[in-house]
């Protein structure tokens, strides 16, 4: 055994021995790599320093020449000869390829050369040219970007210097500089240093100057990445390839005139000189540690199985146990090993085993009374879903019966309304028609309110993408509310930016919506001053931001109160309700329907001095729709018998029947009346009607199967023109009565206006031209 433990040891050694020589040689390495690295990093960023430092001070020179320039020609007062011998005195000592006079209109009036390839070279205008556009703004030289000359095709850098000219004939001298004279700078720097290459980029990432280049119009068109391209390390400065496939070492350096436009400096050294002392101690390094362990890993073959018995039993006893396999640890009882610590080691496994082993069952047994527990509270949670499912088709349900049974009777009250409205009445008989109409209409608002609460909640308010146009909408509501701002002595006004576009894309009548309720808060809570309704917009992408804003000189809001106001039910104060009236939903509804169409709404408000309400929508722009909706018509006067509209009412509802019956009369048209779907398909397919106004809910046939049995009936009467007036007014009953056959969805109460509209738009040429 002790041959055996001092081959092992010798062996150990060797591997040691063999390692430590690699270390110590790579260590070596990476530190004569790191040197060499250092002072090439400080060597090129003198490089780029100095060169960046020398092509600012070109620059600072050349702009400083046109100044000069400018300040002699301008001093020629109106010589227009001697302007144009200085010009050309100024283009001949210098670097410029043409120098240009323009006039107050930056339009070029005097050149040098004056004739460019046979062609004058003024006329041009200079006014869009950005660095134009800084000398006007600041009054001070400008330097443009670098640009490709259309006559000469070589790059040059613009210059650009107010010209003093108390006549004010004249603005500007522009100069376009050459950049031969920056390469020229640039090799006298680097050209010294053997491998050195300098390149100036401008803001776009162009080497416009490189001293690898025989002409500098040749590298003006190619990107910095094909010259060089860069990966950043931490104690270089930069280490890339450059376009002949040589890695190289890089710095950079920004030129340092603030006017040019982004320009900087890169030098490059190679990098096979700098790193070949390192990389050669490296190789060296690396064989004689491969050497070393190889030497080691033969020699400790022989070794391996005798070292690693006893271990190699003690993972066959924790495979076997990690198993599962009955009786292991019973099995696999202690043996005589080679080593005392790998004894005791195994003794030590065996114990925990042997433990893990006994708790094992206490433990199967905990988590199957978990897993039972767990199972119970998942069926619990289970039954509570679908009861909470249940509540919520329940709450659909009644919001559903409850906007059908609302609405028939307002629908009866409205419409008896309007008919005496435009009936012959006393003053004081149509005085309390009047407040009659307006009581029921805002009885009949605050149930709409009610019910858009109620499907916000429960998520059933449906939204559309349609192109509307946003402008119009914003005016109609404005409009809306004039009256009423005026009855109170309070100036309404709108205004829309010229950044809003006209046509957008989204839910033209919940936005309407969202600024009626806006607005209706603002006229409520104003009684002197102005309410100020504008919109404006920007663009984001192919969106447009849009924002709507209200402003009043009302009452204002207490800061504790602001942001109570957003929910249900809630106002400023206590005592709000009785001075001013109103649910507390309209604020809480805008909020919502902003958010739901991504946006918010948000407000700025002083006690006694008003409130700015700000709601931020995101809606694409969209096209123009390929047919504008037709506006509203006229009232149809009565025509005679043989030329007036034929309408079929199916309403099964009494009251319902008989103001529909009186509206429509009231229109000029001839009315027949059924109560059922059955006996509307008997008229139908017995008469040719102009239009069937079609109730959904009645007894044994609904208005659904009645006017898919009208849909298939033979002829012109299949295509009768076919309107939904319901009660029920969601989303998903304007689309079942769609999905029908029938060609419009109006929900109830009807007002004598809406049902002109109906008439004119579906009752044919007759109904529309009468």
């Amino acid at each position: 055994m002790l041959p055996r433990i001092r081959t092992y040891i010798l062996v150990s050694l060797s591997a040691v021995a063999g390692t430590t020589t690699g270390v110590v040689g790579l260590a070596e390495a990476s530190r004569a790599e790191a040197e060499g690295l250092a002072n090439a990093q400080q060597h090129l960023r003198l490089l780029a320093g100095s060169v960046g430092s020398g092509v600012g001070e070109l620059l600072a020179e050349e702009v400083h020449a046109n100044e000069a320039a400018a300040e002699l020609i301008a001093g020629a007062r109106s010589d227009d000869a001697e302007r144009q011998r200085l010009l050309d005195i100024y283009r001949d000592n210098s670097d410029c390829d043409m120098a240009v006079i323009t006039d107050g209109a930056f339009h070029g009036v005097m050149s040098s050369p004056q004739l460019m390839l046979g062609r004058p070279a003024t006329g041009a205008s200079y006014a869009d040219r950005g660095y134009v556009g800084i000398m006007a703004r600041t009054g001070h030289s400008a330097i443009g970007g670098v640009e490709r000359g259309k006559r000469t095709r070589r790059l040059t850098v613009h210059i650009a210097s107010p010209l003093p000219d108390p006549s004010g004939r004249h603005a500007a001298i522009l100069s376009s500089l050459r950049l031969q004279p920056f390469a020229a700078l640039a090799r006298r720097i680097v050209g010294p240093v053997e491998g050195a290459r300098a390149a100036v980029l401008d803001h776009n990432g162009r080497a416009i100057v490189d001293t690898a280049a025989t002409d500098a119009v040749a590298v003006g068109d190619a990107p910095v990445g094909g010259i060089f391209a860069w990966h950043r390390l931490e104690h270089v400065v930069l280490r890339g390839v450059d376009d002949a496939g040589r890695d190289v070492l890089g710095a950079t350096s920004a030129i340092r005139d603030a006017r040019t436009p982004g320009w900087r400096v890169v030098v490059t050294l190679p990098e096979e000189p700098i790193l070949a002392a390192a990389a050669h101690l490296r190789a060296r390094a690396l064989r004689a540690a491969g050497l070393v362990l190889l030497v080691s890993l033969l020699v400790s073959l022989p070794l391996s199985g005798w070292l690693a018995g006893p271990v190699r039993a003690l993972a066959d006893l924790v495979t076997a146990f990690g198993e599962g396999r009955p009786g292991a640890v019973g099995r696999l009882a202690p043996r005589r090993v080679r080593f005392r610590e790998a004894a005791e080691l195994e003794r030590a496994v065996l114990d925990m085993m042997a433990s893990i082993e006994a708790n094992r069952h206490d433990l199967e047994r905990r988590v199957a009374e978990r897993t039972e527990e767990l199972s119970e509270k998942a069926r619990e949670l289970e039954e509570a879903r679908r009861r909470a499912e249940g509540l919520a088709d329940a709450k659909s349900r009644l919001l559903a019966t409850l906007s059908h049974e609302l609405r028939s009777p307002m629908n009866g009250i409205i419409g008896t309304l309007d008919l005496l409205g435009e009936a012959p009445l006393s003053s004081a008989h149509a005085e309390l028609a009047a407040v009659a109409q307006r009581s029921s209409r805002a009885l009949l608002g605050l149930l709409d309110q009610v019910l858009d609460a109620t499907r916000l909640e429960t998520d059933k308010l449906d939204f559309e993408a349609v192109p509307f146009d946003l402008p119009r909408a914003v005016a109609d509501v404005a409009t809306l509310f004039g009256p009423a701002a005026a009855d109170k002595g309070v100036a309404l006004t709108s205004s829309v930016a010229a950044t809003v576009p006209r046509w957008v894309s989204g839910d033209e009548t919940r936005v309407r919506q969202l600024l009626h309720n806006l607005v209706h808060n603002a006229v409520k809570f104003t009684h002197v001053g102005s309410i100020q309704v504008g919109a404006s917009a920007e663009r984001v992408g192919s969106d447009v931001r849009v924002t709507l804003t209200v402003a009043d000189t009302g009452v204002g809001i207490p800061a504790d109160r602001r942001r109570v106001i957003f929910e249900e039910f809630e106002q400023a104060d206590a005592s709000t309700t009785r001075r001013f009236g109103g649910s507390g939903l309209g604020l809480f509804i805008a909020r919502e329907l902003c958010r739901r169409m991504g946006g918010d709404v948000d407000v700025v408000t002083s006690v006694g001095r008003g409130s700015t309400f700000t709601a931020t929508l995101a809606l694409p722009v969209a096209e123009a729709p390929a047919v504008a909706e037709a506006a509203p018509s006229a009232p149809i006067a009565v025509a005679p018998a043989a030329e007036r509209p034929r309408v079929l009412l199916v309403e099964d509802d009494a009251i319902n029947r008989l103001v529909s019956e009186r509206l429509l009369a009231r229109l000029g048209v001839d009315v027949d009346t059924v109560e059922d779907g059955a006996s509307a398909v008997d008229r139908a397919s017995a008469r040719d009607y102009d239009l069937v106004l079609m109730d959904c809910q009645m007894p044994e046939m609904d208005g659904f199967e009645a006017t898919q049995r009208i849909r298939g009936l033979d002829g012109a009467r299949g295509r009768t023109p076919v309107v939904a007036l319901t009660a029920n007014g969601f989303a998903d009953d304007r689309a079942r009565c769609l999905a029908a056959g029938m060609d419009e969805h109006v929900s109830k109460p009807i007002t004598i206006a809406t049902m002109r509209r109906i008439v004119t738009r579906w009752a044919g040429p007759r109904g529309a031209e009468s």
